[in-house]
């Protein structure tokens, strides 16, 4: 049998730690854990490690988004009750109540996407078919939250995210929030 044989048939049963995205060999044949290589292999044992292992860590991003929207939209539905915030409609059920955004989505930077005054009970009529109501929304905007805010809104939407913004973090953070 070879040399590097021998190490892995020994390595097997040594146990595999794992930290983050990072998997960490615990065998004998050397003191600290060694980081692996591309191929799920220890780089001193070359044991091998399941794939599924690696990947338990980390949802991806898109699931993560996808939650942090689920629980943000259900608290501002119970936050402000099943009145439309545009055109003041009330019984909102189902999918005709939704949460809409003042400043949409898709134009804010992450921070204001989930900033609770730029978002708002809305009917789907409003929030789809009419792209928000926005003069309407804009009005009760002012009404509830008054001008400093909405104008901080409006001025502060696209600022860029710091270089070192840790988007994973941020939305592991929001989960937690809207438990």
């Amino acid at each position: 049998m070879t040399k590097l044989r021998k190490q892995s048939k020994m390595a097997k049963q040594t146990s595999v730690k794992h930290l983050g995205d990072v998997a960490f060999c615990e065998c004998s044949c050397h003191t600290k854990g060694s980081e692996w290589n591309k191929k799920n292999l220890c780089k001193e044992c070359y044991v091998k490690v399941s794939p599924k292992l690696r990947k338990q860590s980390k949802a991806s991003l898109p699931k993560l988004k996808r939650k942090v929207w689920r629980l943000f939209s259900a608290y501002i539905k119970k936050r402000d009750g099943n009145r439309c915030i545009s055109c003041g409609k009330t019984g909102l059920v189902g999918a005709n109540w939704q949460a809409g955004h003042y400043i949409k989505a898709e134009l804010c930077n992450l921070v204001y996407r989930y900033d609770e005054r730029n978002v708002n009970s809305q009917c789907g009529y409003c929030n789809k078919w009419c792209a928000g109501n926005s003069t309407a929304y804009r009005n009760a905007m002012l009404d509830k939250y008054g001008v400093k805010a909405v104008k901080e809104l409006d001025k502060h939407y696209k600022d860029p995210l710091p270089l070192n913004f840790d988007t994973r973090a941020f939305y592991t953070k929001l989960i937690e929030e809207y438990k």
